[in-house]
């Protein structure tokens, strides 16, 4: 919402008293209405830098987990291309395999997100194989054996298809293009997409339309879904990195346990 925005729906409402964040909401309706204006406390604005310097550095540290890729394909033409637009090096690999090692920032940019891999189309030009198995772990051992699995499963796809694989076994299947809106998505192909049954996900839809679109915790997803609560955050960590759900915030639990994060699904 724009300053604007704010000024108009408050002008809209009367005669009445306005309460805003905005020094510029403030500064325009002063002269018309009764307006107080909140600042924030020296302490809140510390918690807020220090949140943000927390949350940056563990981004620093995830774009810097190593993420191995194994290449199936019937024609080498191109691949030194690709492996230089994911910032990587190529390498033989046992049995004709070829290996890429990038790191998870430059993967997230060329895959939009972890939702699509564009090189696959493209390959497909000179190769009627093109399988591709990414991992992304803390160590080369453990991106490795993410990897083989990736490929494992990407080899029960087709001919050409591509899986990523992350820890707390979550795969997704790259998408050669770009996806269409949400809204136009069968859920078939997403569910193939995040790892999901096709009724799991007709449930989170029914809880999306009943909580009106406004944000869920994980708790609250897992009652609707009859589920764990782990299970609850393994599936909807699986569709926030196929852009599928985005993370709003915390909520206190009201309970020693760790704060419910709330989702807001996009599916």
């Amino acid at each position: 919402m724009t300053s604007k925005k704010a000024v108009s729906f408050h002008r809209r409402g009367g005669d009445h008293a306005v309460i805003t964040c905005l020094s510029s909401v403030h500064e325009a309706l002063r002269d018309d209405m009764h307006v107080l204006r909140l600042a924030p406390s020296v302490h809140s604005v510390r918690v807020a830098l220090r949140q943000l310097l927390l949350t940056a550095e563990g981004q620093a540290q995830e774009d810097a987990q190593i993420a191995l890729g194994l290449i199936e394909v019937d024609s080498e033409e191109g691949l030194l291309r690709e492996a230089a637009a994911l910032g990587g090096t190529l390498a033989a690999f046992r049995g004709g395999t070829h290996l890429l090692v990038t790191t998870r920032g430059p993967l997230a940019d060329a895959t939009g997100g972890f939702s699509c891999l564009p090189m696959l189309s493209r390959l497909t030009v000179t190769s009627q194989v093109v399988r591709v198995g990414f991992g992304l772990g803390r160590s080369a051992a453990e991106a490795e054996s993410l990897a083989r699995r990736a490929l494992a499963r990407a080899r029960r796809i087709g001919d050409v298809a591509a899986v990523l694989s992350l820890r707390a076994d979550t795969d997704i299947v790259l998408e050669s293009v770009g996806a269409t809106p949400a809204g136009e998505q069968n859920l078939s192909v997403i569910a193939r997409r995040v790892g999901l049954s096709v009724p799991t996900l007709e449930k989170l839809l029914e809880a999306r339309e009943a909580a009106g679109g406004e944000p869920l915790t994980t708790r609250e997803i897992a009652e609707r879904l009859a589920v764990q609560q782990r299970t609850a955050r393994r599936m909807l960590h699986r569709l926030e990195l196929a852009g599928l759900a985005e993370r709003t915030g915390n909520l206190t639990s009201g309970t020693s346990g760790r704060p419910l994060t709330l989702y807001r699904l996009t599916l």
